[in-house]
């Protein structure tokens, strides 16, 4: 029994056709560590973004500037600059090696660096700081990156709440997902092929490639509601340029694409 009606009416109806006592593999996914809320089940799981992996326009609309006109915008990039290719100097005059891989603390320590702060005046680099503070405390983006296969195995339903998040991190997060299944379905995708056309693999390069198959995403349909937040005909944006990327080169690499809103006339033609 529920007090909701919906679901009440929906598993009435499932009784009636005898649908009752199925299962679902279903993971759901947080967006963010500190999104997780403790009403949430225990079985809810976190993804993680690593910052290495934003690109220019994803800085763009995380820090809601345009990057070619607006200093804090600038001074972020200077610091990516500064953290993954030359280092800096803190006001404490330690100085910091590059490191390939680099969190938002370390962003927000190389924009109060000594390298800036004859660049940029104090007023932007301290906005720069209270931007990058604010994108640091939902835990979403980290040093590492929650594997995409960690998101979508063979058999299982994945629901990412992407409602948790403000509109320009989903944005940014549809973006990268939608980008990660599609670079690892193209190489799942390409195996596959060498399995079955290539003659002259011997058997335990087959074994191999299967092998090798197994780390990659599987065939996936992918759902969207409320597209229109992502595909509206008159923005230049990235994921909107990925979603018609997905639904018009998807099926080849075994990807499928549901979308859902109550305004179509809101949607992209091209999608």
């Amino acid at each position: 029994d529920s007090d909701n009606a919906t679901v009440a009416a929906n598993y009435k109806l499932a009784k009636l056709k005898n649908l009752t006592g199925l299962s679902f593999n279903t993971k759901v996914i947080i967006p963010g560590s500190q999104n997780k809320r403790p009403t949430d089940p225990d079985w809810f799981n976190t993804l993680e973004i690593s910052v290495t992996e934003l690109s220019d326009n994803d800085w763009e609309l995380l820090l809601d500037s345009n990057i070619n006109t607006d200093p804090v915008s600038q001074l972020v990039l200077e610091a990516i600059r500064l953290v993954s290719t030359i280092g800096y100097t803190l006001q404490n005059d330690q100085t910091v090696q590059a490191k390939p891989n680099y969190s938002i603390d370390d962003l927000v320590d190389a924009a109060d660096s000594r390298d800036l702060e004859g660049f940029f005046q104090p007023q932007t680099i301290r906005a720069a700081k209270r931007k990058l503070i604010a994108l640091n405390r939902i835990g979403l983006f980290t040093t590492e990156s929650t594997p995409i296969t960690n998101l979508i195995k063979p058999n299982m339903l994945t629901i990412v709440m992407l409602n948790r998040l403000p509109e320009a991190y989903r944005q940014v997060l549809m973006a990268l997902i939608i980008r990660k299944i599609i670079d690892s379905r193209s190489k799942a995708s390409f195996i596959e092929k060498r399995i079955v056309f290539d003659s002259n693999l011997t058997n335990d390069e087959k074994e191999e490639f299967k092998n090798n198959l197994a780390e990659e995403v599987p065939k996936t349909t992918i759902l969207i509601d409320e597209v229109q937040n992502f595909a509206d005909p008159s923005s230049k944006s990235e994921v909107k340029e990925v979603l018609i990327k997905l639904v018009k080169e998807g099926r080849n690499s075994g990807l499928s694409v549901i979308i859902a809103t109550q305004q179509p006339s809101a949607i992209d033609k091209k999608i």
